[in-house]
């Protein structure tokens, strides 16, 4: 399983770690030149920035509700293998990589081709999760017949509403949930069986090049 999400417009400064090291970052082989040339236009403030894991770094909604810091021992090295955040900066990340507090604005048109590369071997072995807001969505385009995409919508009697911030805080959530089930989801069916748990949940196979869609339904 391979679980896509976006990163965080709010971020926590670290106070501790040495400078960003590029080349320790997942997936240097095939990033690392774009990173280069991204780093490069970076203040030089940022480049001696003190830095932390990604998980601790991203302090939005998403990752508050994702948890990763109580996360069972179990759930983590989950967390850890499937999590992969699409970045502007870095291009994608894992959870444990050490990045400073950062302001980037997502280019598809740098980061495609290599993104592309970097995940496709292993989104092609298995289920892709995607939780990324359409900012984060052009860059990297998993195959539809192995990808559910999740969406938030909000139930008010008769009235079905689209959920946009707080969606973040829905899909952090499912995210936590998909990583401390008894055993990682195989399938677009699985995803719902085990988020329906918490929510009214509805599975809407693929149209065209459209991918599983997975409707999270909250209500009132």
């Amino acid at each position: 399983m391979l679980i896509l999400l976006p990163p965080s417009e709010g971020k926590t400064a670290p106070t501790s770690g040495e400078p960003c090291d590029l080349g320790s970052l997942s997936f240097a082989q095939h990033l690392q030149d774009a990173r280069r040339a991204k780093w490069r236009a970076q203040p030089p403030a940022i480049r001696r920035a003190r830095t932390a894991p990604a998980h601790e770094v991203y302090s939005g909604v998403l990752y508050a509700a994702l948890g990763y810091a109580n996360l069972p021992a179990a759930a983590r090295r989950r967390a850890d293998s499937s999590i992969v955040i699409i970045s502007a900066l870095f291009g994608a990340l894992r959870l444990t990589d050490s990045i400073p507090s950062y302001k980037a604005q997502m280019s598809n048109a740098v980061w495609r081709a290599p993104v592309t590369a970097a995940l496709s071997e292993r989104a092609g072995r298995g289920l892709v999760v995607d939780c990324r807001s359409s900012t984060y969505s052009g860059v990297f385009t998993p195959a539809s017949e192995s990808t559910v995409a999740l969406r938030v919508f909000k139930q008010t009697g008769r009235a079905r509403s689209v959920i946009t911030h707080m969606s973040k805080h829905y899909r952090g959530l499912a995210a936590r949930m998909l990583c401390t089930a008894p055993r990682a989801a195989k399938s677009p069916s699985e995803v719902a069986g085990i988020l329906s748990k918490q929510w009214s949940c509805e599975l809407h196979e693929p149209a065209g090049s459209s991918p599983w869609l997975l409707d999270i339904i909250v209500t009132n």
